[in-house]
This record gives structure tokens, sequence and C-alpha cells, in this order.
């Protein structure tokens, strides 16, 4: 059953913008400024939104949790945490292959509406390690102008690798892959992430992920030893984790089904 408001059917345009001003002012904003306002100031998480509703800020404002463990007595805490991630910011989400951090980008990419680019796009036939040059030229150079970014890395065009990089801009940055916060980038970064993962269940998982993709288990398990050789080294060289201003566990413990979209953060950085 329809209930039609004869008060309001026949109102012109003006007048219903003028009618629905007159109750925003009378009930929405008192609401807004006496009861919903105050407590901004208690709340751990504030989501900002722009005009068209999609997610531009998140705050987190003294966020702890205590993580609870098989026995009662094994429990730990973290926090508390402090972050700010807002449009035009460029976020690092750094870690060893297979450990979660595409995973985690996914997720923050789709609360704050950010665009994700993967370092293995850029370093595609170029090299695993050494392509820090075509980030910060191709991506992030025109991304901190505030321009549009449409890049396609030399091989790409070399090997006729169809698309681009792109990244619209005014929007939030995320850039996934193991060299991402190297020490020669980590200034380009207001947020650092370092997904830490168990080695062996990452190997695993991202051996499990690459066959799927359509390679024999020989490829992969060769693909994964020649990229050991190039990671592992750089990695201790440069200790990433150390410059990570949050910690996220890429294997964590799962004790129930509903664990697999719980992310565990921790305040960083890794000593």
């Amino acid at each position: 059953m329809c209930i039609r408001d004869s008060r309001y059917a026949e109102l012109t345009d003006e007048q219903a913008r003028e009618t629905a001003s007159g109750i925003w002012g009378s009930i929405n904003e008192p609401n807004l400024v006496e009861n919903v306002e105050p407590t901004r100031n208690r709340a751990t998480l504030v989501l900002s939104k722009g005009a068209d509703h999609a997610v531009r800020t998140i705050e987190l404002r003294q966020v702890r949790y205590r993580y609870p463990g098989v026995d009662p007595s094994d429990t730990f805490e973290v926090g508390p945490i402090d972050c700010d991630l807002r449009p035009g910011e460029v976020v690092f989400i750094i870690g060893e292959n297979g450990g979660g951090k595409s995973t985690f980008a996914g997720r923050l990419a789709g609360l704050v509406d950010a665009t994700v680019v993967h370092t293995d796009d850029i370093a595609w036939h170029h090299h695993p390690i050494d392509w820090a040059d075509l980030l910060v030229a191709g991506v992030l150079d025109p991304f901190r102008r505030g321009d549009p970014v449409v890049f396609r890395p030399p091989a790409w065009v070399a090997r006729d690798r169809p698309g681009a990089i792109e990244v619209p801009a005014g929007r939030c940055l995320v850039v996934e892959g193991v060299g991402a916060s190297r020490a020669e980038l980590a200034a380009h970064a207001d947020l650092v992430v370092w997904v830490q993962s168990d080695p062996t269940e990452a190997r695993g998982r991202g051996l499990a992920r690459d066959v799927v993709l359509g390679r024999s288990p020989d490829q992969v398990e060769a693909f994964w030893d020649e990229w050991a050789r190039s990671e592992d080294p750089f990695i201790a060289a440069d200790r990433p984790w150390t410059r990570a201003r949050l910690i996220v566990n890429g294997t964590p413990p799962q004790r129930d089904p509903s664990d697999t979209d719980v992310t565990w953060v921790a305040d960083g950085p890794l000593d």
C-alpha cells in the first residue's frame, strides 16, 4: 500500500528544495550537531565520504585490539594505532612473495576507493628487483603532480603487451610488491605497510596459486627458486620492515572459517 502525502505531492521543484532544506535545518542538522558530532572524539575509526558517497579518508584513532589465544591466558594486545589515509597519498604494501600483499592491497583499495599498482607489472620482462626508476618516472612522479597516470613500461612496448598501468588523478594510490618500499623509494610513501608471513606457508600458497594460473608444478618450483635468489638477499640487505608504520599478519592463525575476512594489524615498525 502506498500512502501519498498531499502536503508534498503538488510542490514545485523550488518549493520541494525549500521544504527539504527546512526539514534538514530543523531536524537533521541539530541532531548531527548535538548528538552525533560530539561522539567523533570517541571514535576509533572515522570514514569521511565525498559527494559521491565513496570513502575518501580513513582515520584510525587509538585503535587497540586483544587477540584471543587457544588458551585464555594466551592473548596479546596491539595498539594504540593512529593512522590517516587521504586522497592523493601513496601507500606501499611490502612483504615476501606469497605473503598476502595482494590480498591486503585489494581489501584496502576496496575500502578507500584506491587504485592498486603491482610492482610485478613494472618489473615484467625488465628485472625482478631493479625497476625503481620506472616506478618513479612512470607512476609516482605524475601521480604526485596530480596528473592521471597512463604508463606503458618499456618491456610492454617491446613485447606488444596490451593495455597500460592506469591511475586516476585525485585518488589514493596503493603500490604493492616485494621491493616497493626499498630505501631509495621510501621518501615517496605516506604510509608503509609490512605484511609479515610464515615463509613456508607463504611459499606453499604461492606455488598453489601459480599452478592454478596454468604452469606445471616443476615450472612453478623453478620460477620460485630463481625468484628467491634475487628476493632473499635483497630483503635481507634492505630490511624494509624497519620503515613500516603498520604490520599486517599475512598468515594469521585461523580458528574459525569466518576468519578469512579478518585482517590482523599491529603498530610498526619491526626491529
